[in-house]
């Protein structure tokens, strides 16, 4: 079963947890892997062109081997900060 939880602070994303098994054997020794992916968009509605937000936390995906964030619809601005480009802009899947 996996678990997602999604917190948000005033109307605010504030973190995505994804948690889960598929339970067919030991965790580590499955056969069968289970995954599951959120997308987050650049604003409400995903055709709105949101662009030039920071995305913070990018750092917190280093060196995991069970989570991971693909972006698109991002860029570096002037001060290297990986901001938002317009359109859906993180993919986050887990797997376990």
């Amino acid at each position: 079963m996996i678990k997602v939880l999604i917190a948000y602070e005033e109307k605010v994303f504030k973190s995505l947890q994804i948690k889960g098994h598929s339970n067919s054997a030991p965790y580590g020794e499955d056969l069968i892997c289970a995954a599951v992916s959120a997308v987050i968009t650049g604003g409400a509605n995903a055709l709105d062109n949101k662009k030039g937000f920071e995305i913070k936390g990018l750092e917190n995906f280093e060196g995991k081997d069970d989570y991971y964030c693909f972006h698109a619809g991002t860029k570096f601005d002037d001060k290297g900060r990986i901001v938002t480009n317009g359109g859906r802009v993180l993919g986050v899947t887990a797997v376990g």
